[in-house]
């Protein structure tokens, strides 16, 4: 069973053509792969991006609600403070008038006293 020259080469040149056919597919399909990959990192990067943008806003958010809130302290803080040392001053203000106010109602506290006994003498010697 012999082959002729001809009849071989035929056969030889026909098998190329079948591998330089697949061969051209699987090219083609390396170019597809590797142009998605390049869609995939740059969607990716995109997205990346976004990501970093809505971190960056996030943070600053946090960092400034608590700046804020921190000033909003201090100041209720100094508030009631300066309330508190207003009522002390006051209260120490008026130390004096509260010594004097029980030495101003004694003798009229005594004055009713006398009064209630000289109207109600019956029910004493009783």
């Amino acid at each position: 069973m012999s082959i002729s020259r001809e009849e071989h080469d035929a056969k030889i040149s026909a098998t190329e053509a079948r591998i330089e056919a697949r061969v051209s597919r699987i090219e083609a399909t390396g170019h597809a792969t590797q142009e998605e990959m390049r869609e995939m990192r740059k969607e990716m990067r995109a997205g990346m991006r976004l990501a970093m943008g809505m971190f960056v806003t996030t943070l600053i958010t946090i960092v400034s609600t608590g700046i804020t809130t921190g000033v909003a302290l201090h100041q209720s803080m100094k508030s009631s403070i300066d309330s508190m040392l207003t009522a002390f001053a006051t209260g120490k203000g008026m130390q004096p008038t509260i010594h004097v106010i029980p030495h101003t109602i004694a003798p009229a506290h005594d004055r009713q006293a006398a009064a209630v006994f000289e109207t109600q003498p019956s029910e004493r010697h009783e």
